[in-house]
């Protein structure tokens, strides 16, 4: 019967053949190395090279160490400003929001991830800020606008220990809204200014001139 296949394959000469060469290889590859003045280049290559690597390696855990320092400096700047900072979907879902920025709604920031932003806006200047998303999202403008809040207290809600102290009013809280949509237009960057006070001041001020009395803040001779 005939065997398929190449029968000289799996001779006993092949075998043998195969044997020379590994053995002329691995000769090889120690006379390559059997000279000491050969051993010594191979090892002091090696010594240079493991002293390169530890250099490597340790500027690199500088490295490390300094962007843990960055990021735990640019961490405390965005959660400790006083100023609201917030990460918002289209549809006004929170992604993110730092100390200030719950203080300024009255809720604990980790109750309020993946609550809607709207639902703390007055119906009134509803469709103020929703024409504000829009612009943002659908024309990639930076944009602002003013609204009042829903919230006419602190809610009371226990915040960090290191927050920063909230010293806007108590009522009728109104806010500015800053807002960037990001680079993949996928969510907008928002900075919330409580600026009650300020429309207080205006608003008496406005009041005094239309009585014909001296403005707030103002000194007649």
């Amino acid at each position: 019967m005939k065997k398929d296949g190449n029968p000289s394959a799996f001779s006993p000469f092949s075998y043998r053949e195969n044997g020379k060469l590994r053995s002329v290889s691995r000769q090889e590859s120690l006379n390559y190395v059997s000279s000491p003045e050969e051993m010594h280049r191979i090892i002091h290559k090696m010594a240079r090279l493991k002293i390169e690597l530890e250099k490597q390696n340790g500027a690199l855990l500088q490295q490390e160490e300094e962007l843990k320092e960055s990021l735990n400096r640019y961490a405390g700047l965005y959660n400790y400003a006083p100023i609201g900072y917030l990460r918002l979907a289209r549809d006004s879902t929170i992604f993110e929001i730092n100390l200030m920025g719950a203080r300024i709604l009255g809720v604990d920031r980790f109750l309020l991830k993946s609550d809607r932003f709207v639902q703390f806006i007055a119906s009134e200047d509803l469709p103020v800020f929703n024409a504000l998303l829009e612009r943002v999202f659908g024309l990639k403008e930076q944009c602002s606008c003013v609204v009042r809040l829903l919230n006419d207290q602190l809610s009371g809600a226990v915040s960090e220990p290191s927050a920063p102290p909230y010293t806007g009013s108590m009522s009728s809280r109104t806010i500015r809204v800053d807002a960037v949509v990001s680079e993949d237009a996928q969510e907008c960057m928002a900075v919330l200014s409580d600026i009650t006070m300020q429309n207080r001041i205006e608003h008496e001020r406005e009041i005094c001139r239309n009585h014909g009395f001296p403005a707030l803040g103002s000194t007649t001779f």
